[in-house]
């Protein structure tokens, strides 16, 4: 969390100084965007996602190599994403890590590898950049980043892996989520291409899934008709306050249900 919240403030120092920025991205007005929603100013989110993936780095057991995303915006989830595939190895005297999680190793290293990230973004606005350079220096050798239409890089990027026996495993996503295109075709693209891109049994997990949007029936149709994902499973309509002056003040702010779903790749 505080990671995030170093991003959100470097973000708004760099960008919200001239009358132009202030025009064209009001949102960078305060600590929380002016309420604009992201899941650096969602707890609950960003608590899962950070769970789940150090969840799946012991599940693997060698850890995850390659985490991928369609969709950085001002880079909250990539924090997320990275610092939970750092290597962890403080343990208690019941072998747990500090959040509570048994290793599996007897050495008491859950992972000895820091996974990479490869972000696929449209690269819209100008902070992107600025978020893509801070991310760096934090990650350093960690991050990859393929501005554009993700419709477009995403295939590109994977007709390029190299070939292999078990082809391209080795060099395929670990876990992809998705965070792009909203409307009902796009999401249900970005879906099938990220399948493309990840190992089966891999797994996807995808932001803005709301019962009824374009984006949570493009999900339902890779689960139920193309059958590219399965054992889908979903968190639903969690209530969320972000705050219009401050993401910490909630006395000013507006409520949203938010829903969230992840998916093995078959």
């Amino acid at each position: 969390m505080t990671a995030m919240e170093g991003i959100t403030h470097h973000i708004m120092d760099k960008h919200y100084a001239t009358n132009n920025d202030k025009q064209n991205m009001p949102w960078l007005a305060s600590r929380a965007w002016e309420g604009n929603s992201h899941i650096g100013n969602r707890p609950a989110q960003a608590t899962y996602y950070y769970d789940w993936i150090r969840s799946l780095v012991v599940k693997n057991g060698r850890g995850i190599e390659r985490i991928c995303e369609i969709g950085m915006n001002g880079g909250h989830s990539a924090i997320i994403f990275l610092a939970a595939t750092t290597p962890f190895t403080n343990k208690n005297k019941n072998n747990q890590d500090d959040d509570g999680v048994v290793s599996s190793s007897s050495s008491g290293i859950i992972s000895n590898k820091s996974a990479k990230l490869i972000m696929f973004d449209l690269n819209q606005y100008e902070y992107s950049t600025t978020a893509k350079k801070y991310i760096e220096t934090m990650f350093p050798g960690r991050f990859t980043y393929y501005p554009g239409n993700s419709l477009i890089t995403l295939p590109q990027w994977t007709s390029n892996l190299t070939k292999t026996a078990s082809p391209n495993e080795i060099e395929k996503c670990d876990v992809f989520s998705i965070d792009g295109d909203h409307s009902y075709e796009g999401a249900l693209q970005d879906i099938r291409n990220a399948a493309l891109a990840t190992k089966q049994g891999g797994y996807i997990v995808l932001d803005d899934m709301n019962p009824g949007s374009g984006t949570r029936k493009a999900f339902d149709m890779a689960v139920q008709a193309d059958k590219i994902i399965g054992q889908p499973k979903c968190v639903e309509n969690v209530l969320i306050k972000v705050g219009y002056d401050d993401r910490t003040d909630i006395t000013n702010a507006r409520s949203l249900l938010i829903s969230w779903c992840s998916a093995v790749v078959l």
